[in-house]
């Protein structure tokens, strides 16, 4: 039996009423495409994915220290000792409500630790996603419901980011007057990278350190992974875009020591004082004052008689420290100084520094080389200026005997006339009056009288001896 044939306006009208395979197909692909650039239009670009990991993790690493330390507690101490530890308290309770406070307070500490940690973890998401084809896809690691992809990268993290601190320090503090070649040289000294190893990569610190980074990255993926993927009718400017500024904005606060408490510099420093009805401890041991001055050298300029026109001016000078001439192990030392930098006319800044110098004769102060270092005042390791120290560059600054060098080579050359080094030894006198050579010239009447008064009593004494004697 023959099949029957269907006339052509009969195969239009079955067409018409079922759809073909082909319009099936191009339906699909309208579905896919038009869910696709929705999703693009709703995940966050690369740099932007990277950056919003790497600013978390770097925003999170004040907590780091509190979860190895929970870790190494636990591994190592009984429970009597933690009890101890923890004050009579749990260590979850001392963790959130002591240490993390703490922590997060000074965390400008922190910061080369931040920079590195970021750093890491940034270039090790970006490298996981282009490996993995998105975020969708590492989103999808997972076993028994649990995300991989954010331990598995806090792992990374963690073991990979101490062989960047060299580099983040050198990046995060550097010295003022070292040239980038120096700090390049600084950040790829070998030794530091031998500490690192010693310090960071031993049978100790491996296992918290990997501990430590699954812990954190398992934390960061759970709240990173709705402003990575995207979420459904968001674009991502006004998701990941904005959350990614607001974190900006808190790693500015978070590591930014100026915004902490207002450090007064020297010249502006009040010295602390012991409230009313304060114990009698209180007030012959007051709290000292933290303040700072800008680098050593501020305290260091000294006045000069310009040695082609004669006018006073100032010159900075910079420390450098050598061995008395008693040698190595004399314990003693010798303050040698050189000129830096150019000379400013007049006497002001020698004028400023020397009034500071006098200042910092105040126990009732302590002075950092530095804004920074004075943030830190009060936790270990943090030194400030010696005033002994102080006392003696003052002394090996020879003040007096700099003007009077200098006054006499003038004159001695015939470079300018008398009445112009007068008149500018006239406008110093104050500095003069005060420096050291003053003090030994003065000193020396009054040396004599207690010679003489030595001897006299060192003949009474005599005297008296040989009466008794022969009486």
């Amino acid at each position: 039996m023959r099949p029957a044939v269907l006339r052509p306006s009969e195969l239009l009208a079955a067409a018409a009423r079922r759809p073909s395979a082909l319009r099936l197909r191009l339906a699909h692909r309208r579905l896919c495409s038009s869910s696709t650039s929705a999703a693009a239009g709703e995940t966050p670009p690369l740099p932007v994915r990277a950056g919003l990991v790497g600013s978390a993790t770097a925003l999170a690493t004040p907590l780091f220290p509190v979860i190895g330390l929970n870790q190494l507690v636990f591994r190592y101490l009984t429970p009597q000792q933690r009890l101890v530890l923890a004050g009579g308290s749990s260590m979850a309770y001392f963790s959130a409500m002591v240490l993390s406070p703490k922590l997060f307070w000074y965390a400008p500490l922190l910061l080369p630790f931040a920079l590195g940690n970021g750093a890491t973890a940034a270039a090790a998401y970006a490298a996981a996603d282009g490996l993995a084809g998105g975020p969708r896809a590492l989103a999808a690691w997972r076993a028994l419901g649990v995300p991989l992809a954010g331990p598995a990268l806090g792992v990374v993290t963690a073991l990979a980011a101490p062989l960047t601190y060299p580099l983040s320090f050198a990046l995060a503090w550097p010295d003022p007057n070292a040239s980038g070649a120096a700090l390049w040289a600084a950040a790829s000294d070998p030794e530091l990278y031998d500490m690192v190893r010693w310090l960071a990569y031993n049978e100790v610190m491996v296992p918290c350190l990997a501990v430590t980074g699954a812990a954190s990255g398992l934390l960061l993926h759970v709240g990173l992974e709705p402003l990575v993927v995207g979420r459904p009718g968001w674009p991502w400017p006004r998701l990941a875009g904005a959350v990614l500024a607001a974190v900006g904005v808190g790693l500015c606060a978070l590591y930014s020591a100026a915004l902490r408490v207002e450090l007064p510099h020297l010249r502006d420093a009040v010295a602390a004082t012991a409230p009313p009805g304060a114990a009698w401890w209180q007030k012959w041991w007051p709290d000292r004052t933290a303040c700072y001055v800008d680098g050593e050298d501020e305290l260091f300029w000294v006045p000069r008689l310009d040695d082609a026109t004669g006018e006073l001016v100032s010159k900075r000078l910079r420390l450098r420290r050598l061995n008395a001439a008693g040698g190595a192990g004399s314990g003693s030392i010798e303050y040698a100084f050189e000129e830096v930098g150019s000379k400013v006319a007049g006497d002001r800044r020698a004028v400023e520094a020397a009034a500071l110098r006098e200042k910092l004769a105040d126990g009732r102060l302590a002075c950092y080389a530095s804004r920074r270092a004075a943030f830190f005042d009060g936790t270990p390791g943090a030194a400030p200026l010696e005033r002994t120290h102080l006392r003696e560059m003052a002394e090996a600054l020879a003040v007096g005997e700099g003007l009077l060098t200098d006054a006499t080579v003038l004159l001695v050359a015939g470079a300018v006339d008398a009445q112009t080094v007068e008149r500018a030894l006239g406008r110093c006198l104050p500095l003069l009056a005060s420096s050291t050579l003053a003090d030994r010239v003065r000193a020396r009447p009054l040396l004599r009288a207690l010679r003489r008064l030595s001897q006299l009593c060192l003949i009474m004494a005599v005297f008296v001896h040989l009466s008794r004697v022969y009486a």
